[in-house]
């Protein structure tokens, strides 16, 4: 067991890149049951509008060294049920990273649907069904009980279905109402045929392949922009947020642009960059799925974060259940007041 403060995490993360330049990855783990992305979205209106309007919360994994708002949108109401864990050495003083819990709805249990856009099965990205199902089996994600209530004696309440989309027509730039749409197309499917129940039981991945930026329908909100072409400013690495369908059904969704670029690589090549922003954004759609209504930072200093926030950009060799070793980063524990990886 781990256990790692800020301060150290900055001071490893030197000696981590020393260490590993690149680590070896064995295919394992492989989806079977694939559909195809249908070449034609059309955005309802009324999605559009809500998006240019923010009525809808997203929040981003800021690239490296962006310093502007983490959530998009309109936050939701907002009121603290769980106060952050008080320090013991001092009754009347608080933890400064620590986050708390403002009583909306957290994932005990979901499966895990991956949309390859534009590519025919997840290898662009360094086959992200591996990583996911080793991370469902190990100690790293169990430390994320400590939130959810989970008391489950063994993992895998976090699977990935062996499930997955894959094609379609994507061009260079996309936008959030374009990706909700795909998911709500998807999820529809999803629950008639496949008879996925939904509602905060499944999360869908949507990766998007290099060359394709992609931005909020507000780009002064943000865009995932290294190649400075789309009209917004780079702000993020990858982003995690929610949709509804027609009978309100809500339905989890995280974008997951090609990371092995500039801004959003932390130097260790795919899969470790996919990884790395996706276990970011797979650990805060757990306990902050409706984002700002569940496990946030309360403080000024740590206003606005999430459980991977504080730990964002400093790498470890994380060698989960499965056989897998990525290079990825820690998360926040509340129970330890520091970066960790174990419950």
């Amino acid at each position: 067991m781990r256990k790692t403060s800020l301060k150290n995490c900055l001071q490893a993360a030197a000696a981590a890149a020393l260490l590993i330049s690149a680590l070896p990855f064995i295919a394992r783990a492989a989806e079977a049951d694939g559909a195809r992305i249908p070449d034609e979205l059309i955005v309802a209106p009324a999605l559009k509008a809500d998006r240019m309007a923010g009525k809808f919360t997203a929040k981003i994994m800021p690239r490296a060294g962006y310093h502007g708002p983490l959530f998009i949108g309109h936050l939701p109401a907002r009121k603290l049920v769980q106060e952050a864990p008080r320090n013991t050495n001092n009754a009347h003083a608080f933890y400064p990273d620590d986050i708390g819990y403002y009583g909306g709805p957290l994932v005990t249990k979901a499966g895990v649907v991956n949309t390859y856009w534009g590519e025919s099965n997840g290898t662009t990205w360094g086959n992200p069904a591996t990583y996911e199902n080793d991370l469902n089996k190990s100690t790293m994600v169990k430390m994320l009980d400590y939130y959810t209530g989970n008391t489950y004696n063994t993992n895998n309440y976090y699977p990935a279905l062996g499930i997955y989309w894959y094609g379609g027509t994507v061009g260079t730039l996309v936008y959030d109402s374009q990706v909700a749409t795909l998911v709500q197309n998807e999820a529809t499917y999803d629950r008639s045929k496949r008879g996925q129940s939904l509602n905060y039981s499944n999360i869908y991945h949507v990766f998007l392949p290099p060359g394709t930026d992609e931005c909020f329908d507000n780009p002064a909100n943000g865009c995932y922009n290294p190649d400075g072409a789309a009209p917004g400013p780079f702000a993020f690495c990858g982003y995690h947020s929610y949709t509804q369908l027609t009978d309100g059904t809500v339905v989890l969704y995280t974008v997951e642009p090609y990371e092995t670029v500039s801004g959003c690589s932390a130097g260790f090549g795919t899969p470790n960059d996919t990884a790395n922003v996706l276990g970011h954004e797979t650990a805060e759609t757990i306990t902050d799925p409706v984002p700002g209504s569940g496990w946030v930072g309360e403080w000024p200093s740590n206003s606005g974060t999430e459980v991977a926030d504080i730990c964002a950009w400093v790498e470890y060799t994380q060698s989960l259940a499965g056989g897998g070793t990525f290079v990825t980063q820690d998360w926040y524990s509340d129970k330890y007041h520091a970066c960790a990886n174990v419950q």
